[in-house]
């Protein structure tokens, strides 16, 4: 069969006898008891239901490489979990071998601590292991449902897990893939090993050359392609143990790259540092069995053995966990399969259990529950396209509840392109591809056109209730998670969180993140963390770990340095370091880094600010001493005394600037191409006008070459103008940086929003809606709003028309003219002109320009 194989010759067709009708059906392309429409009496039916002795009782779960099913022994006559390979790995030489070697690996070992093998075979082109039936709970669910665990409890697991690594060992082999997933906490209230698929003989050569353990606890050895022994199990034993005491892993690793992990794992990290109530003397065990260097771990199983017996012993109370392990499985039994999750799912399907898209028989309430999670209650027949969707969403969710954004979205990305793909499958595809746009920090990009496709969704069933409440469930999420504001408090409310609806308080709260109101945000994950999903929608209390590293990151923020005006220049330094110190220590993406980024780039501005501040004072003290000098921006508003030397009228004129000569004389040629000259620069800036890039104008204006003197002249006032506009923006900006503005704030684009102004500066304004801060860019805001800020605070206090006050005028006039808005300009201009020749013959001269 190989050889003909090889020379691409089409298989022989799998054919199984339909049940009613006895006809032939084709069932190569269908999996492990799929349920199909009989093409020759239309009858639903079963196929594939037997591989070798074992018969097919119904599916329990699928992990990343297999499918586990309940199966009765026809030889032996009793129940097994029967492991089979995904159809369309079946055909890879290299992963059969794998899947046989963990069998006969595994089957070596007869200890009560690993869970026993019993058989190996193939049959249909699908291979499988017989395995021993367990009924349990992982402790990676243990770890979710419980948070922090207590501390007896988990020296009697790992005291199990280190006898059965250690009867492992005495058969020549090491496990290489010790994580909660693959520890099983038995009804009898005993821990077993699972999951031997990538065991090594020690002393042997590995032919696996990919990196196949878990990142959060592959020892740092293996990242630097050390060879394998029994220390490196004990390293991730005490990482795994890490995590149950801490209620986390022990390292956040978020990345495939290589350079990346050896960095993270680089760090010597503590039980003590991660918030754990755990004894001196457990901290000390975990620590150890995590050492850097293998040579510094206990030197053999034994040794463990004989150190975690230590601790036990030195632990206070008369009753032991296992005690109360036994009698909380016991408790939880009525009905049976809420901890009935199967041995034999493997790697990561102890995640997949609940939620299932494959539908299998059964008719007890539990199976009932399972069915209604993703097929809309009904038993319905999936066709082998649609089988290979519900794979395939398994395998995006699965990379999503692990942290693996890029890996969920791209894995979404496919799953939304198959024809197959059905309601609700569909709809909850697009959710979670729009959960993993908010986790990799793309609000805006890619997550709104995520969620608003929900709106768009067909093919809900009208007839089914769950496929109702689906539906409005998917509608009253889409205005919120589309909106460019963020979810306000109250929107909470309309969700039920004891239903498959918790999950939007997750969307709600990755949303108010990324549009930095974190604050809100760790409300909403609050109330996620607090929800009570239905079981049949377990995965969604997985997702309860994504939310971590946000909270993580969030008192990281609380003591985020905000460079001011107000601080010396060694605290300026001494923010700017601590900003970019926080920017690579954040462990989510987007609004957490954005928000150290902005203050990093305000830095510049503060030190310019405070040097313009400076500045202005020695201008201002040099005026009031009454040497002649103006006050105010040069070039702007004349002095009000008589005579002052350089003004052009009786009252004075632009002191700073070349007035224009008083006799009106033709404009050459020459003097007429440069005045066109200037006016075509001048139309070029309403951009940078836009922008509020004041100073950029200036320089651009003073970087124009002229030979005519009137010419000149005007380029001086238009340079003196936009001088003064852009100090009208630094009084603006400084205004508001007190923090003491409350009331509309409007932007010009988008309706006006109510917000009390927190922070302020050359490029952003902080805002608190009333659930956090929110930057803007200063850009955003409108120039209307600005200058109705000025009326109602600095623009016109003082008694009487003096200077300071005529300059003040001035700048709102050039800031409103270069903004474009012409009639609040001559209004503000207006109240200067009568009072100032000079200032009249300057304005005048330059309408022609923009």
């Amino acid at each position: 069969m190989a050889d003909t194989e090889e020379v691409g010759e089409v298989p022989e067709p799998v054919i199984n006898h339909c049940p009613e009708c006895g006809e032939a059906i084709d069932v190569s392309l269908l999996a492990p008891f799929a349920k199909v429409e009989c093409p020759h009496c239309a009858k639903a039916v079963r196929v594939r239901t037997r591989l070798g002795n074992f018969q097919i009782v119904q599916l329990l779960g699928e992990g990343g490489m297999s499918q586990v099913f309940l199966a009765e022994d026809l030889a032996l006559n009793r129940q097994v979990a029967l492991k089979i390979l995904h159809q369309d790995l079946s055909r890879d030489a290299a992963l059969m071998a794998l899947f046989e070697r963990e069998a006969k690996l595994t089957a070596s070992i007869n200890h009560p601590n690993v869970v026993k093998v019993y058989s190996v075979g193939s049959d249909q082109d699908y291979f499988y292991i017989a395995m021993e039936l367990v009924d349990y709970i992982s402790l990676e669910q243990a770890i979710v449902e419980n948070g922090m665990m207590p501390e007896r409890e988990v020296l009697d697991i790992a005291h199990d897990v280190t006898s059965g690594l250690r009867a492992a060992f005495d058969s020549g082999l090491i496990h290489r893939d010790i994580k909660p997933g693959n520890i099983l906490l038995t009804r009898s209230g005993s821990a077993k090993l699972v999951d031997f698929g990538l065991a090594l003989q020690h002393g042997g050569s590995d032919e696996v050359e990919d990196l196949w353990a878990t990142p959060f606890y592959v020892p740092p050895e293996k990242l630097d392609g050390e060879a394998d022994d029994f220390r490196g199990d004990i390293y991730s034993l005490g990482a795994t143990f890490f995590h149950a005491l801490a209620g986390r892993p022990p390292f956040e690793a978020n990345t495939a790259s290589l350079d990346e992990l050896k960095e993270i794992k680089s760090q010597q990290v503590s039980l003590s540092d991660a918030g754990s109530p755990a004894s001196a003397a457990t901290v000390k065990l975990i620590d150890r069995m995590m050492a850097f260097k293998p040579a510094a771990r206990p030197k053999s199983y034994v040794d463990l053995l004989e150190q975690i017996e230590a601790v036990q012993a030195r632990l206070p109370g008369a009753t032991t966990s296992r005690v109360l392990r036994q009698k909380a499985l016991a408790d939880s039994g009525a009905g049976g399969s809420r901890w009935l999750l199967w041995a034999g799912i493997g790697v990561a399907g102890a995640l997949l259990v609940a939620g299932l898209l494959v539908m299998f028989s059964g008719n007890s309430e539990d199976d009932g529950r399972l069915q209604a999670t993703m097929a809309m209650g009904g038993d319905r027949v999936l066709t082998a396209g649609e089988q290979l969707a519900a794979a395939k969403y398994l395998e995006a969710r699965t990379q999503l509840a692990g942290g693996n954004h890029a890996a969920a979205a791209k894995a979404f990305a496919e799953l939304l392109a198959m024809p197959e793909l059905k309601q609700p499958t569909t709809s909850w595809a697009r959710f979670n591809a729009g959960l993993a746009a908010l986790l990799a920090g793309e609000e805006r990009e890619n997550a709104r056109p995520a969620f608003a496709a929900l709106a768009e969704a067909n093919g809900f069933d009208p007839n089914d209730p769950t496929s109702r409440a689906l539906e409005a469930f998917f509608q009253k999420i889409v205005p919120p998670l589309t909106g460019a504001l963020p979810v306000m408090p109250e929107t909470a409310d309309a969700l039920d969180a004891k239903s498959f609806e918790a999950v939007g308080l997750l969307a709600y709260g990755l949303k108010n993140w990324n549009l930095g109101e974190f604050e809100s945000a760790l409300r909403f994950f609050e109330a996620f963390r607090t929800a009570e999903p239905p079981v049949e929608y377990g995965w969604i209390g997985q997702y309860r770990a994504l939310v971590e590293p946000f909270e993580a990151d969030f008192e990281k923020l609380r003591a985020l340095p905000n460079p001011r005006v107000s601080m010396s220049q060694a605290e300026l330094d001494a923010a700017v370091k601590a900003l970019d110190e926080a920017k690579k220590q954040f462990k989510t993406r987007g609004a957490a880094v954005r928000l150290a980024e902005a203050r990093l780039a305000r830095a510049p501005a503060v030190v310019e600010a405070k040097k313009q501040a400076a500045a202005a004072a020695k201008l201002a003290a040099a005026g009031n001493s009454g040497d002649g000098a103006p006050n105010g921006i040069p070039g702007t508003v004349p002095t009000v005394r008589k005579g002052s030397p350089g003004t052009g009228g009786k009252n004075g004129g632009a002191a700073g600037a070349t007035p224009p000569p008083k006799k009106a004389e033709p404009w050459t040629p020459e003097a007429t191409a440069e005045r066109d000259q200037l006016a075509k620069a001048a139309a070029e800036w309403a951009e940078p006008a836009r922008d509020y890039h004041f100073a950029q104008i200036g320089e651009q204006v003073g970087a124009l070459a002229f030979e005519d003197e009137r010419v000149k002249a005007l380029r001086g006032h238009y340079q003196a103008g936009a001088q003064a506009a852009d100090a009208f923006l630094t009084k603006a900006v400084e205004h508001l940086a007190k923090g003491e503005y409350e009331g509309i704030v409007k932007r010009k684009e988008g309706v006006p929003i109510e917000a009390k102004v927190t922070a302020a500066s050359r490029e952003t304004v902080v805002v608190d809606l009333g659930f956090g801060p929110n930057e803007l860019k200063l850009a955003e805001l409108s120039p209307e709003w600005l200058l109705e800020v000025a009326d109602g605070s600095w623009l016109d206090t003082g008694v009487g028309v003096d200077e300071s006050r005529m300059t003040r005028w001035a700048e709102a006039a050039w800031f409103a003219r270069l903004c474009g808005l012409k009639p609040r300009a001559e209004a503000e201009a207006g109240k200067i002109l009568d009072r100032s020749p000079g200032f009249r013959e300057i304005w005048e001269s330059l309408k022609e320009l923009p």
